[in-house]
């Protein structure tokens, strides 16, 4: 508990340029939770979403810029762990040509629709019900953006056969007020997803999103198809919002459910208060299955 708000406070204070070319940048949450799951109750102190990481970039010439970033998941809470997963690290090099990247990467299907929802690292996350969190290893990717189109295409290999290739392609559109996507992993295991969505954000200050996610396993009966609506208002510093989602799986049971009210208050343009409570019914598919979750954090971002 004291080291996950010793890291909130060194997020406060850090400076955010360690040199003139390389940044030093990161989230720090910390949440307090009461979840009551299948009759037995539990208070919990976490930092999910915690993540902190390291940014190079240097101009080559007047053409070619080389970056490089490490960014990695802390678990202090859950495994007494500063550093316990690496999300991303990678060396590219950027032009006019767009961006070339060698090493491990989030996938682009993944990514696609972080910006559509409205309650992530809570327990009303999206990945509730859409379930795809994948990285690649040993994988290059090419990035690039033309006139709001933003492209990338990342292909891996399988850590255990190098001739297993998967492919990973997201397009979105982008623009002050709307955004759209679309993505499409076909993995090494055989498991093909697709994921379509996006948000607008009314002048007035209303958000209105929606996702779609279809798993289509080769090897078995594992897949499902998901859904998500979210809708948001902004008020000021506050933001109201309501996250649903389905996930119904092909190999049949009940579908799951997923329902969530919140709200969030930006105490300034990096800190943010959060308060939330969802209900997840039929996780695992089965008729008794029920988890409700009273949450109030902190989000910190440097």
């Amino acid at each position: 508990m004291l080291k996950i708000f010793a890291l909130l406070v060194f997020g406060l204070t850090v400076p955010v340029q360690l040199a003139a070319e390389v940044t030093f940048f990161g989230q720090l949450n910390a949440n307090y939770s009461r979840i009551e799951a299948n009759g037995l109750r539990q208070s919990l102190l976490d930092d999910q979403g915690t993540r902190l990481g390291v940014y190079w970039a240097k101009y080559l010439d007047a053409k070619f810029e080389a970056r490089y970033l490490i960014e990695a998941a802390s678990g202090l809470a859950a495994e007494d762990e500063l550093v316990s997963e690496l999300r991303q690290a990678w060396f590219g090099v950027r032009g006019d040509f767009g961006e070339f990247r060698l090493g491990r990467h989030l996938s682009p299907a993944r990514i696609a629709l972080d910006p559509v929802d409205l309650f992530a690292d809570q327990a009303a996350d999206q990945n509730a019900v859409l379930e795809s969190e994948v990285r690649h290893e040993k994988s290059v990717a090419y990035i690039n953006r033309f006139d709001g189109i933003g492209y990338a295409v990342v292909l891996s290999a399988n850590d255990d056969d190098n001739n297993r290739i998967s492919q990973d392609v997201l397009v979105n559109y982008k623009t002050e007020l709307l955004y759209v996507a679309a993505a499409y992993l076909r993995g090494h295991d055989r498991r093909r997803t697709l994921r379509l969505g996006g948000h607008y954000q009314f002048p007035a200050g209303f958000h209105l999103g929606m996702a779609f996610e279809q798993l289509d396993d080769k090897r078995g009966n594992s897949g499902h198809e998901a859904y998500l609506l979210n809708a948001g208002y902004q008020l000021e510093r506050t933001q109201f919002k309501i996250q649903a989602g389905r996930n119904e799986a092909d190999a049949g049971g009940y579908a799951e459910t997923l329902l969530g009210l919140g709200l969030d208050h930006s105490l300034s343009p990096t800190v943010k208060l959060q308060a939330q409570y969802s209900v997840n019914k039929h996780r695992d598919h089965s008729a008794a299955d029920r988890e409700r979750v009273l949450s109030l954090g902190l989000s910190v971002k440097f």
